[in-house]
C-alpha cells in the first residue's frame, strides 16, 4: 500500500544534498572487501557488491519506515509492520 511512496522517499533522501556520509562501520567493511579481493576481481564484482548493498539498505529503510509509522499509529505489532496476520491466543496481552 505505502511501499512505492516510501521507496520514493528513500530515493529522494539518497539523492539529497550530500549530507549523509558513510559511517566508520561502512568504511571498514568496504576496506575489508577491498583487501580480501585482488584488484582485478574487485573491479569485476564491484558493481554487484554495490547493487547488493544498496538493495539491503533500501530494504532496511523501507522496513524501518513502515515500522516507525506503525508505532506512531499505535499499531506497533507484527501484523501492522509486516502485513502478515499474527496468530494470537485469547490469553495474549497487548
Amino acid at each position: 500500500m505505502f511501499e512505492k511512496p516510501i521507496e520514493n522517499l528513500y530515493y529522494m533522501l539518497l539523492s539529497g544534498n550530500g549530507s549523509w556520509n558513510d559511517s566508520e562501520e561502512v568504511k571498514e567493511a568496504q576496506s575489508a572487501i577491498e583487501e580480501y579481493l585482488t584488484e582485478d576481481v574487485y573491479i569485476l564484482v564491484e558493481s554487484e557488491i554495490c547493487r547488493y548493498g544498496l538493495a539491503c539498505e533500501k530494504q532496511g529503510f523501507v522496513n524501518g519506515f513502515r515500522y516507525a509509522v506503525s508505532l506512531l499509529m499505535d499499531r506497533g505489532n507484527y501484523e501492522s509492520f509486516s502485513g502478515v496476520k499474527e496468530e494470537r491466543s485469547s490469553h495474549d496481552e497487548y
